[in-house]
């Protein structure tokens, strides 16, 4: 018995697809943390975040309304992260789900709280920027880079340990920076 084909969707009208945009504009930020979180490497969390985009962008413009964009977006880039790790016939980063369902039910209890992260974002913006240029550049190496720390002690001329401790003092500068002006502005 062949399948029914499936009826042709009805296209969306320009604000369901702007909503839906949107959407997933506000939630790309725990989006692509998500994806990191699962893939755990810069270079293929931005190719499996493009992937998901493109995914989410052909489902709403063949007029599926997602309700709850960021669930989908996760969802969508478990599948992307496993068929780039069969194509490549590697293994899954975690040696059994049980990571990738802790760190999915740490962001399904935060799926309401986007005005938070969002101030928790703009608050650590702020606290970035009022680094010195110094330690700025060791977060951006780190962080938004994925230089490893031992690349990073080689190119500074700083030995190994030196460059952790700067790493982990900033880390908890930053956190009580965000932590004061969450304080001083609550939401």
């Amino acid at each position: 018995m062949k399948p029914e084909p499936h009826p042709a969707a009805n296209p969306p009208d320009d604000a369901a697809l702007d909503h839906q945009v949107r959407a997933f504009l506000a939630a790309r930020p725990l989006i692509q943390a998500h994806i990191h979180a699962l893939v755990r490497d810069a270079a293929l969390a931005e190719d499996v975040f493009q992937e998901v985009w493109v995914r989410f962008e052909r489902v709403t413009r063949h007029g599926e309304i997602v309700v709850n964009v960021p669930a989908w977006c996760r969802a969508a880039a478990r599948l992307v992260a496993l068929e780039g790790w069969r194509r490549q016939r590697r293994e899954q980063p975690t040696e059994d789900g049980e990571l990738a369902a802790l760190v999915e039910k740490a962001y399904e209890e935060q799926d309401g709280r986007a005005a938070f992260w969002h101030e928790h974002t703009a608050a650590l913006t702020r606290c970035l920027d009022a680094l010195p240029s110094r330690s700025r550049d060791l977060i951006t190496r780190r962080y938004r880079n994925a230089q490893p720390i031992a690349e990073m002690a080689a190119q500074l001329g700083q030995s190994l340990g030196s460059v952790k401790t700067a790493l982990c003092r900033l880390r908890l500068a930053l956190a009580e920076c965000v932590r004061r002006r969450l304080e001083l502005h609550p939401s």
